[in-house]
């Protein structure tokens, strides 16, 4: 359970976890002015032009193709749609280093629900009233604690978010590609102002997203993220907001309870599995780049 999730938060939260770049420039400067008129007029001299100096950058490189405003483009219109959509079902299957996971996610406007599944695990999460059920399909059994943003690891906003579309390009770069016999439009964006982080969105002939691959570098070694939407749809799927009542469950919403069973048990599996689903630190990435 502990690696399904580290996995999950890993490989869909890249995009959320990427260099800020865009106002940096902006920001640095204003608070430097505000920062310095008091001060002397060869320190605030000396100061501007330390900041001038240390933010020199080289512009990032066009990427290749027609360059489209982001707002007009197929990609903009697409996020805007999913993050609208308060009812909806989408599976998503993520790929990388030869691995793959399956991510259904759905909602019917109250109740959010999600289940993801690689080829070690099978696990749901559903989150209804302030609270988020997590069952383990292999063993048939699961926990209960409190909702603190649990679930927003497994909704569409973690793939379409208005985080992420924050930090893609002013204008996307539109190409033509070729796959498997058929043409794709393929929008193309820097992920926060990072040339070493780049993000792609392939439309069909008709205009659906099929799947978008981000390719990014660290420390010299390149990889790509492949995430195919297989299912997008305005309606809620029941299979995934549905309980099941047969699991043998474990109430945490009482923190002294827990407490008290972690004490008990030292670090417990249940306790790690609960961290596991907290948002993904350096530590719990670097354990799945390894894998």
């Amino acid at each position: 359970m502990k690696k399904l999730f580290a996995a999950i938060i890993a490989v869909s939260c890249i995009a959320l976890t990427a260099c800020s770049g865009g106002n940096t420039e902006e920001t640095v400067s204003e608070t430097t002015a505000d920062t310095t008129v008091s001060e002397s007029v060869s320190e605030s001299e000396t100061t501007a032009e330390t900041i001038v100096v240390d933010l020199q950058k080289d512009p990032l490189p066009e990427l290749e193709g027609e360059q489209v405003a982001y707002f007009k483009s197929k990609t903009g219109k697409y996020i805007e749609k999913v993050c609208s959509m308060d009812v909806y079902t989408m599976t998503i299957v993520l790929s990388q280093s030869g691995s793959s996971m399956t991510v259904n996610m759905s909602s019917d406007g109250n109740i959010v629900g999600a289940r993801a599944n690689d080829e070690e695990s099978d696990m749901s999460l559903i989150a209804e009233n302030g609270l988020v059920y997590t069952y383990d399909h292999g063993v048939k059994e699961g926990i209960i604690i409190k909702d603190e943003g649990y679930i927003s690891v497994v909704t569409p906003k973690t793939y379409f978010g208005e985080q992420l579309s924050a930090m893609l390009s002013d204008f996307m770069a539109v190409t033509e590609q070729t796959a498997d016999g058929k043409t794709y439009t393929v929008e193309s964006s820097y992920i926060g102002g990072d040339a070493n982080d780049i993000i792609s969105y392939w439309f069909d002939e008709e205009g659906t997203l099929v799947k978008f691959i981000e390719t990014f570098t660290y420390d010299g070694v390149t990889s790509e993220v492949v995430a195919e939407v297989t299912r997008l749809s305005d309606t809620a799927d029941e299979n995934y907001i549905s309980h099941f009542d047969d699991y043998q469950m474990s109430d945490f919403t009482d923190p002294e309870a827990f407490q008290s069973e972690s004490s008990e048990d030292g670090e417990s599996a249940i306790q790690g599995e609960i961290i596991a689903i907290e948002p993904a630190d350096t530590e719990i990435t670097e354990e799945i780049t390894e894998e």
